[in-house]
């Protein structure tokens, strides 16, 4: 992970930031009125929404969402939300143990380069004593983080609490140029002991994964998503209801990561399809049905 460069983390809360030791409402179940409890989102009634609940959950019944939206005379507007559990006029949240790392869960849907920006900063009193940082990558289904949360030199006190700020973001980490539609999830955030190493910016699938197409039934086109484990040569293919192959998708040499490949089926029938992704000693069948 790039260095995190303490000031400007901590001056970015300084607008922002009881009596909880872990994140309230973490798993994102209660919401009021539209907007997740002990949480701010940029949500603007009327003019626009970013932050929503969604039933596409890690645990539990609900999660965090946010999406890209077009704003009218401000362009593609990135969703944030910030930890407030409204018991202090700082924002934030009171903890009463000096925390080593922030971990959670995470999906992010983006046609192009976006990233889920996550940040964190300890304070004591209004001080900023230490912060953390991570850059997500896309991830077609819930996958772990977890990022080390660094102390100023010296400070071996509690901090008193804690602030947090989720949000889309391009690859530069500016968020001036999201892409409309990017959507980020978010579930299960914890706050540990546990001692994590530093990360680049981004976190990898640690499974190989074929999920099932979108939409489906779906005309002429849907989309499939698909995760690797390792560097390996992929083939992604369909077939009829005979065994005839139809199409193929994917046909090379991927690194490990999160992919999605479009199927267009205007040139065929109705009917049932099946698409098989084979990658190493992995292979996965799933089917789907194209209705005109």
């Amino acid at each position: 992970m790039k260095k995190v460069i303490y000031s400007s983390l901590l001056v970015f809360f300084g607008f922002l930031i009881t009596l909880h030791s872990q994140v309230p409402n973490a798993g994102f179940e209660n919401w009021t009125t539209g907007e997740p409890d002990s949480w701010l989102s940029n949500n603007s009634t009327g003019l626009f929404t970013t932050i929503t609940q969604s039933n596409s959950s890690h645990t539990g019944s609900s999660a965090l969402k946010g999406e890209v939206v077009f704003v009218s005379g401000f362009g593609n507007f990135t969703p944030l939300v910030v930890s407030d559990d409204g018991s202090s006029t700082s924002g934030g949240f009171a903890v009463t143990q000096k925390y080593n790392s922030l971990k959670g869960f995470y999906k992010l849907n983006t046609s192009a380069n976006d990233k889920v920006l996550i940040i964190l900063a300890m304070y004591v009193g209004e001080t900023g004593v230490g912060a953390g940082v991570i850059m997500l990558n896309a991830a077609a289904s819930y996958t772990q983080f977890a990022f080390p949360i660094g102390y100023d030199q010296g400070f071996t006190d509690t901090p008193d609490r804690c602030g947090i700020a989720i949000q889309i973001t391009d690859a530069s980490g500016s968020g001036t140029n999201v892409s409309l539609g990017s959507e980020m999830y978010i579930d299960d955030l914890e706050l540990s002991m546990d001692v994590v190493s530093d990360v680049e910016d981004q976190t990898q699938p640690l499974t190989f994964q074929l999920e099932q197409n979108y939409p489906n039934p779906f005309n002429p086109s849907t989309r499939i998503k698909y995760q690797i484990a390792e560097n390996d040569f992929v083939s992604l293919k369909v077939y009829d209801v005979l065994g005839n192959e139809v199409a193929t998708l994917v046909n090379e040499e991927q690194t490990m990561g999160n992919y999605s490949a479009t199927f267009n089926a205007s040139s065929l029938s109705s009917g049932t399809y099946f698409y098989k992704l084979q990658t190493g000693s992995f292979v996965e069948t799933k089917k789907m049905v194209l209705m005109k």
